[in-house]
């Protein structure tokens, strides 16, 4: 449930370090202020007992171009994630979240810098 859990957890990462988040199903394509975050998680076996999983956290600026990415990497029991991911989720959205507040930060940085020259 990844694809469910994950988005989730993230979102609640974010807000609860100060983010200020929008609905994405309510967000207004034609605004010039909102960054996305895209998720893509990567399985592969690695013997009989192990996978490696890897998952890209791509930060988004307001015109479609890549910020940045964020990428998280560690082997794990084979069929960890095959079921309810619950509070594991939690814990990667939490290891993501100061990457993705970093990259944020040096992009409206950026802005800034912009705007004074």
């Amino acid at each position: 449930d990844g694809a469910q859990t994950l988005p989730v957890a993230l979102r609640a990462a974010l807000r609860d370090a100060g983010l200020k988040l929008t609905d994405p199903r309510m967000t207004d394509r034609a605004r010039s202020d909102v960054i996305k975050v895209a998720g893509k998680v990567t399985l592969t076996s690695v013997g009989l007992a192990q996978e490696d999983v890897w998952i890209s956290w791509r930060v988004i600026d307001p015109d479609g171009a890549e910020i940045g990415v964020v990428d998280q990497r560690n082997q794990i029991p084979k069929g960890q994630l095959d079921g309810n991911w619950g509070p594991l989720a939690a814990l990667i959205a939490d290891g993501a979240k100061e990457g993705i507040l970093q990259l944020v930060e040096d992009y409206r940085q950026s802005l800034a810098e912009a705007a004074e020259n």
